[in-house]
């Protein structure tokens, strides 16, 4: 979700050059590299479901 609001925020910042109008970040074909490794994410958030009722205990 952080990801996709800063998207957001950049294409009402940045105009698309074609038609004039801020990009339209699902319908302008943009194509959009990142370093997050969906893998290793899911990994983490498996973690964080399994160990957090043993952190909240203590």
């Amino acid at each position: 979700m952080v990801l996709a609001d800063k998207l957001k925020a950049w294409c009402k910042e940045h105009e698309n050059p074609k038609t004039g109008e801020p990009y339209n970040l699902y319908k302008d074909g943009l194509k959009i590299y990142t370093t997050i490794d969906s893998r290793m994410q899911q990994y983490a958030e498996e973690a964080v479901v399994q160990h957090m009722p043993v952190v909240q205990k203590t």
